[in-house]
């Protein structure tokens, strides 16, 4: 028997920021005019949707254990979901909608990161606010599992001097790496 569990609150959190990027047209409109709604369901088409397609898991019961051990903070507690299930059922469907939880606590916390973010560079770069946007959750979209040594915190540790110049610095450091080559043309189209 293998003791590598799965680490499911990082699963959650990579799936919040999948959520982010799937939503990113949504976020950047709503970023130039007011602050960036964390309700998914009522201010994003299709959130619900897409939030129960790809956050509610099909899960044995050896992973729906580990999910409620993991992830007890997030506990579903609405007992109307699985009651009139099987009792292994139950426990499955009560921790597919723990996991679901997680991730949108985790959505939850990037929007509130995302419009921090917007309050610091909104007075010095209003003009430039799609750019900067893109540039802040791009970078931490791509290198959540990574920290490419150092060079993401060295980008967005001025956000006021986050500008082209340091966004072609990082694509030149990734390029001398072989990494991420989509992220760098994306980068790259944007300040040019």
């Amino acid at each position: 028997m293998s003791n590598n569990k799965r680490d499911w609150n990082a699963e959650a959190l990579e799936d919040a920021w999948d959520m982010v990027d799937n939503f990113f047209d949504e976020i950047l409109e709503q970023a130039v005019t007011e602050p960036v709604s964390n309700d998914l369901f009522n201010d994003y088409s299709g959130g619900d949707e897409y939030h129960y397609e790809n956050h509610q898991p099909q899960l044995d019961l050896l992973e729906a254990a580990e999910v409620l051990d993991q992830l007890d903070d997030y506990e579903e507690t609405d007992w109307g979901l699985w009651d009139i299930r099987e009792p292994k059922e139950a426990v499955c469907t009560q921790a597919s909608y723990t996991f679901g939880n997680a991730v949108m606590h985790h959505w939850g916390e990037i929007i509130k990161e995302i419009n921090e973010f917007l309050e610091q560079i909104w007075g010095a770069c209003k003009e430039n606010v799609t750019k900067f946007l893109t540039v802040f959750v791009s970078l931490n979209y791509h290198f959540l599992p990574e920290d490419c040594d150092g060079m993401i915190a060295a980008c967005l540790k001025d956000v006021k001097n986050l500008e082209w110049t340091s966004t072609l610095v990082l694509c030149d450091w990734l390029d001398d790496h072989g990494t991420h080559s989509d992220l760098v043309k994306k980068l790259r189209r944007l300040w040019s």
